[in-house]
């Protein structure tokens, strides 16, 4: 079993038991085994729910975090944090007002689901959210997602090339749309 830590803590039965609510657990763990700093009232939670590595960047193109073979690797600048329980990955965005870009590469075939969702730190409620779902996964594709900082409705994910070109829209039911189409003659 791979351990998770959090700012130097085990918290490796608190995830165990998680498993099985993922993102709403994950929120209310953390409320209530560390003090939340944030100045803000409300906290963005990502999570992804599949075989995938993440990595995220602010819009200046600087890396945020991410993860390789079930690893995170938090980047002690930012504050962001990301924490990977077997095929689960959850990122710590603060309310602090930025954009981030968010890249998933498929490290396996099956199927993800990526969830959105903003909380009310004052009530624990998700305040917003947005659940991309059923999106066809195989080993080495890869997405991007642009993390609007006030709103989960303004989420879009894409297929990306190798190139960091988008190649197509993923709707919240998984389905894809070419963005561009070429004639070769």
């Amino acid at each position: 079993a791979h351990a998770a830590t959090l700012y130097g803590q085990q918290y490796d039965d608190l995830f165990s038991m998680m498993r099985a609510h993922y993102s709403t657990t994950y929120f209310a763990a953390l409320l209530a085994k560390r003090p939340i700093e944030y100045a803000a009232k409300t906290f963005r939670l990502l999570s992804a729910h599949c075989p995938v590595d993440v990595a995220v960047y602010d819009t200046n193109g600087n890396s945020c975090g991410y993860t390789k073979d079930g690893v995170a690797y938090n980047d002690n600048i930012s504050p962001i944090r990301i924490v990977v329980m077997e095929d689960e990955k959850f990122i710590e965005i603060p309310d602090d007002g930025n954009e981030y870009i968010v890249k998933y590469t498929g490290t396996d075939d099956g199927t993800m689901k990526i969830q959105d969702q903003i909380y009310d730190l004052e009530t624990g409620e998700v305040e917003s959210e947005k659940v991309f779902e059923g999106i066809v996964l195989e080993e080495g594709k890869q997405f991007e997602s642009a993390i609007d900082a006030e709103d989960t409705n303004k989420t879009d994910l894409y297929v990306i090339d190798s190139d960091g070109d988008k190649i197509s829209s993923v709707d919240v039911n998984g389905d894809e749309t070419t963005l561009y189409s070429y004639d070769i003659t």
